[in-house]
């Protein structure tokens, strides 16, 4: 998705204040590849790089929307292992880089 699109951004602001939702089920298998490590998002078809989250963010700023983002799990967690516990690591270094956007 273009989210550089005029007509895009157009349509998407009509709908402020609003909220966009970006997650449900899939949000539970993506990697986000903060520090310019690509690899890690291999084997994995939902990769969310620095740069698109940094477009993201711009495109509800511009149109005026707040996001409501569902973070990963699945792929943090031995699903085998029913004493397995979720690891944040990765979520956490998204988290950190989405405050260095905001200041």
């Amino acid at each position: 998705m273009d989210l550089g699109s005029a007509r895009l951004r157009g349509a998407a602001s009509a709908l402020a204040p609003g909220l966009w939702r970006i997650g449900g089920s899939p949000a539970d298998e993506a990697i986000y590849a903060i520090h310019g490590d690509d690899k890690i998002c291999k084997g994995s078809f939902y990769c969310l790089t620095a740069a698109r989250w940094k477009e993201v963010i711009e495109f509800a700023t511009y149109a005026g929307l707040k996001i409501v983002f569902g973070l990963n799990y699945l792929s943090h967690v031995n699903t085998s292992d029913p004493e397995s516990v979720w690891d944040p690591t990765n979520a956490r270094t998204l988290m950190e880089y989405t405050r260095t956007l905001s200041t």
